[in-house]
């Protein structure tokens, strides 16, 4: 069976195809030992088998002709404006393509769009890139060095002072960065010790503080995150992660203005007539989390006897409910399935497990599957295993 590796955003979805699920893990490594037969350990990071220069090596010293292309992509993220796409390869690189009008392709031409994917050509001073993350209008990457940065800047998310950058820029104003997500506008960081900033848009407090005290800055700020935080992911005005305590419970903060923190709008202070957020994390009725992830207005975690719930906007059905109305509180996805990994794009969520991919919410533009209907409220099939 082939692995399935998915990136949703408002009306796409895209399927990374690899030879089994354990290539999807976290390549990082000590030594040869820790890597998969055929790759090296380069630079703490494994990768198929190096010869010196990028490329995968034949064992002779040779690349292997078409080793590095978008078609062995094994990571593979949409932006959550849905119009750019990056892919990463087995050997480290990163392909991008789509929209560019903030240079969020890496494009050094700075062409305003780009059909074909094109490889993001900065050596990254050497680093291999682990994981991506895409917002509206930027894009970043993770390494075995730290993180990544570049496109729009316009509010700071590339945590520095400046315009658009159209090549990756190194982020230096947070220490030791083992992670990173991008929202819109925004970004956090997240450190070996759990300890997470933002910086950029902070219109409904996505960065832990008050619109009040500032409404965006390049200068990231900490969000304490009870008990460190573990896998973080960004939505379009918020941001959930998984706290360090086990067993592993779900903390989120920004803007609650669909119940996307996982509670009523009431809770976190808000009326009809007001701006809706939460300064700082509130604690979420999730436990035994392995895995979060998050939509334009919605979130889903999975937890780790693989049942998938979901929390925020419905009303395209994209928590999977059977219904539209919107859940304040996090509520398990109808059907009682099992799953191995899950999605969430704009405004419809995706999940894979023994069965293949189901999906579930928008389908105007048939992104959930081929069924003569805009809305589907419980999860069907997409893709067979």
């Amino acid at each position: 069976m082939n692995c399935l590796r998915l990136a949703l955003a408002a009306g796409l979805i895209c399927v990374a195809l690899t030879g089994c699920f354990d290539a999807l893990r976290e390549s990082a490594c000590s030594t040869e030992a820790d890597c998969f037969p055929g790759e090296a350990c380069v630079r703490s990071a494994c990768v198929v088998g190096d010869n010196g220069d990028g490329g995968a090596d034949s064992g002779d010293g040779e690349d292997v002709p078409g080793s590095d292309c978008p078609g062995c992509a094994i990571e593979i993220i949409a932006g959550s404006a849905a119009d750019h796409v990056c892919a990463r390869t087995r050997t480290g690189a990163v392909w991008c393509w789509g929209a560019n009008f903030h240079a969020q392709l890496g494009d050094p031409e700075r062409l305003p769009q780009r059909a074909e994917p094109m490889r993001v050509t900065s050596d990254l001073d050497g680093a291999v890139v682990l994981a991506i993350s895409a917002g509206d209008e930027h894009t970043c990457v993770q390494t075995n060095m730290g993180a990544w940065c570049w496109g729009d800047n316009a509010s700071g998310q590339l945590a520095r002072e400046g315009r658009s950058s159209s090549t990756p820029a190194r982020i230096t104003a947070v220490d030791g960065v083992t992670a990173v997500t991008a929202g819109a506008g925004f970004t956090c960081f997240q450190n070996g010790m759990g300890a997470v900033s933002c910086a950029g848009l902070n219109d409904h407090a996505q960065l832990g503080i008050s619109p009040e005290v500032t409404y965006s800055t390049s200068l990231p700020s900490t969000i304490e995150v009870k008990d460190g935080a573990g896998p973080f992911s960004a939505g379009r005005q918020f941001v959930c992660a998984l706290r360090g305590d086990e067993p592993k419970s779900v903390e989120c903060w920004g803007s609650n203005e669909s119940g996307q923190l996982g509670v009523a709008r009431e809770v976190t202070g808000c009326d009809e007539d007001s701006e809706c957020f939460s300064v700082g994390p509130h604690a979420l009725d999730v436990r035994s989390a392995v895995a979060i992830t998050s939509g334009s207005e919605h979130a889903c975690a999975l937890s780790a006897d693989g049942a998938a719930t979901c929390w925020g906007a419905n009303y395209a059905g994209q928590l999977g409910q059977g219904r539209v109305d919107g859940s304040g509180a996090p509520a398990v996805v109808s059907g009682g399935f099992s799953f191995d990994r899950i999605s969430a794009g704009a405004e419809h969520t995706c999940a894979d497990g023994s069965g293949g991919v189901m999906c579930w919410g928008a389908n105007e533009s048939r992104q959930v599957g081929n069924i003569a209907q805009d809305l589907v409220l419980d999860p069907v099939v997409t893709l067979r295993g």
